[in-house]
C-alpha cells in the first residue's frame, strides 16, 4: 500500500515503489520533496538528481537566493555549548557496528563547487583524517586544506595541520622532515604584522632561526626597507667549505645578482671587510716576545679613536 496506520506508526509506500512524496508550503511548490527513485530528500526542488547538485546526495537543499539555500543552527542554553555539525566514520559495513579506522581513513570532508558552464567543478576541499594508529580512546587526526590550482578542478593539498599541531603550507607531510619545528612553509613567505614583522619566541633560553637548503645552494636572510636601503646575509656551501657573506645596496635577493661583497666570514674565522673598519675603543693582550716571560708577563694594546689618534702600550 502506498499508506499505511499501525501501532507502530505511519508509513508512506510501505511497499517501496518508485514513486514521489511531496509536500507544499505557501511559496514553496516543493517545500519538501522525497524523490523515490533516488532515494533523496530535497527541500527546494522536485529532482534529486538533475544535475542541480553535483551528486544524488541523500539529502540537499536547493534554493535561489540566501534564505532558500542556506541552513541555520540555533541553541539557546545556559552553558559554555553550541549548535554542532558531526561526522563520524567506522570501518563496519553494517549501520551501528563499531570497527576501529585506520591511519590516513578521512573521517570527514566539506567540498566546495562552482559551475564551470558544463556542470560543477571542485574548487577546494577541507579534510579531517587519521594520523597515525586508533585505539579505544584515541584518535590521532590531522586536518588538510586544498585547493585546485587555475586550469584543474581537482584540489590539492595547500596546508596541514597534523597529530602534534604541526603547520605545514606546501609541504606534506611535515612529519618526516626531520625537524620539529611547528611550522614549516616549502616556498616563499611573507609576514606583515605592523611594526614587528615576525616573532619567534622560544620556551627555554635559546630562540633559534633556521635556514635550511636541500644542497650546496645559498641559504639567505633579505632585508628590504620599503624599496630602500636593503641588506642581503648569504651563508653557501661548496662541498665542505663554507663561508657566509654580507652584500648591502642591491634590489634583488640572491648574491648571484648584487655583485661583491662587503663582508666575509671563512668558516676558518678568517674575516675580510671592503670598506674601513672602526670601533670606538678596545684593547686586547700580546703575548711576552720572550720565551722565559711568556708566562708571567704580557703586553696589553689599548686604542681610542678621537681628535687625536693614540696608542697605547702597558706591561710588565
Amino acid at each position: 500500500s502506498r499508506y499505511a496506520l499501525n501501532e507502530g506508526g505511519v508509513v508512506f509506500n510501505e511497499t517501496s515503489a518508485d514513486v514521489d512524496f511531496r509536500v507544499e508550503s505557501n511559496g514553496n511548490a516543493n517545500m519538501l520533496f522525497v524523490d523515490g527513485g533516488n532515494d533523496s530528500v530535497v527541500i527546494g526542488h522536485n529532482d534529486a538528481n538533475d544535475g542541480s547538485v553535483s551528486s544524488a546526495f541523500a539529502l540537499q537543499n536547493i534554493g535561489t537566493d540566501y534564505n532558500s539555500s542556506s541552513m541555520g543552527l540555533a541553541r539557546f542554553s545556559a552553558d559554555v555549548n553550541a549548535p554542532t555539525v558531526a561526522f563520524h566514520k567506522s570501518r563496519n559495513a553494517s549501520i551501528g557496528g563499531d570497527t576501529v579506522v585506520q591511519d590516513d581513513d578521512e573521517l570527514g570532508r566539506i567540498r566546495f563547487f562552482g559551475n564551470d558552464g558544463t556542470d560543477f567543478a571542485e574548487g577546494a576541499r577541507i579534510t579531517a583524517l587519521v594520523n597515525g594508529t586508533p585505539g579505544s580512546g584515541d584518535m590521532p587526526s590531522e586536518l588538510v586544506f586544498s585547493t585546485s590550482a587555475n586550469g584543474a578542478e581537482t584540489p590539492t593539498d595547500r596546508m596541514k595541520i597534523t597529530r602534534t599541531g604541526q603547520v605545514g603550507i606546501n609541504e606534506t607531510p611535515v612529519t618526516t622532515t626531520g625537524s620539529a619545528a611547528q611550522l614549516h612553509v616549502d616556498g616563499d613567505g611573507r609576514y606583515n604584522n605592523g611594526t614587528q614583522a615576525a616573532i619567534f619566541q622560544s620556551t627555554n633560553n635559546r630562540g633559534t632561526v633556521r635556514v635550511r637548503t636541500v644542497s650546496d645552494e645559498a641559504a639567505e636572510l633579505f632585508w628590504d626597507s620599503n624599496g630602500a636601503a636593503r641588506w642581503l646575509m648569504s651563508c653557501r656551501s661548496s662541498g665542505a667549505t663554507h663561508k657566509m657573506s654580507w652584500y648591502n645596496a642591491h634590489s634583488t635577493p640572491s648574491y648571484t645578482a648584487v655583485g661583491s661583497a662587503v663582508m666575509n666570514l671563512t668558516q676558518g674565522g678568517n674575516l675580510s671587510v671592503t670598506g674601513s673598519l672602526s670601533k670606538g675603543s678596545g684593547s686586547f693582550k700580546i703575548d711576552h716576545p720572550l720565551e722565559s716571560k711568556k708566562d708571567t708577563h704580557h703586553l696589553v694594546h689599548s686604542f681610542i679613536e678621537g681628535p687625536q689618534a693614540d696608542l697605547i702600550y702597558r706591561g710588565k
